[in-house]
């Protein structure tokens, strides 16, 4: 069984084929089409090459589960390479519209059913563009040609390296999690006119420092949050920071 799909502005839909062998040539016919009209709203080609690849996942498995003795092998047929690649990724990546419909296209039919076609050979695209009523009992009746020939003859084409930009691709979203800075003096003894007041400021910074760490690490009990006048122990603390700086450890104490 072959089932083709295409789309355009104005329609999308599916058509299935069945094939058998005969002692001559293999046999084609037509066994069932289906076509809807494309949304008012508008969307993109791919999007409706994927609403058309929909229609063909479901409307093929209705075929095949309605036949009492099994096709042999299920063919989807699409000319669309991006749908292609879609149906080859994981759809959690996707956003929500395309990685709906690749999840359910995915859990009906695997990759290996999924082939390429040009859309010169597509009989799908008869349907999605219309056909004058003469031409009726040609490819559309009767199938294209290439089913007549031996597999190796068919439609095959190694499919484009994705877009680097794809719309329909989720966003990877990295969140900083530090920065390597050289180390700077933020506070310079120098300028102090005395040992307390640089002591003071000092506490000052590592009573701010504290809060925000504890805010970020969204460790904000009342009791965590530092507030009020300075305590001696946040002024020993700032005495601890600069004697250790003096000897050269360039370190902070552990409970800064």
């Amino acid at each position: 069984m072959h089932v083709f799909t295409d789309a355009s502005i104005n329609a999308y839909g599916a058509v299935a084929y069945l094939l058998w062998p005969t002692p001559d040539v293999p046999e084609v016919r037509l066994i069932s089409a289906k076509a809807r009209v494309a949304p008012l709203r508008q969307n993109t080609i791919p999007r409706l090459e994927l609403m058309a690849a929909l229609m063909v996942s479901r409307h093929a498995k209705i075929i095949y589960e309605e036949f009492k003795e099994k096709p042999e092998s299920v063919e989807l047929w699409s000319d669309s390479k991006v749908v292609l690649h879609w149906l080859r990724l994981d759809s959690s990546l996707m956003k929500a519209f395309a990685g709906v419909r690749v999840t359910e296209i995915q859990s009906t039919w695997n990759k290996e059913h999924w082939r390429y076609i040009p859309t010169d050979l597509n009989p799908a695209d008869d349907l999605s563009r219309g056909l004058p009523t003469e031409e009726l009992n040609g490819r559309w009746m009767k199938g294209p040609a290439f089913l007549r020939k031996p597999r190796e003859e068919w439609p095959a084409e190694k499919l484009d390296t994705p877009m680097a930009n794809d719309p329909e691709m989720k966003n990877a979203k990295h969140k900083p999690v530090g920065a390597i800075v050289q180390n700077q003096d933020i506070l310079k003894p120098s300028t102090f006119s005395s040992w307390q007041r640089l002591l003071g400021i000092t506490a000052y910074c590592m009573h701010f420092l504290s809060n925000a760490k504890n805010k970020a690490r969204n460790q904000v009990a009342s009791n965590e949050v530092r507030k009020g006048p300075l305590v001696p122990e946040e002024m020993d603390q700032a005495e601890r920071y600069w004697i250790m700086l003096a000897q050269g450890s360039g370190r902070l104490a552990k409970s800064i």
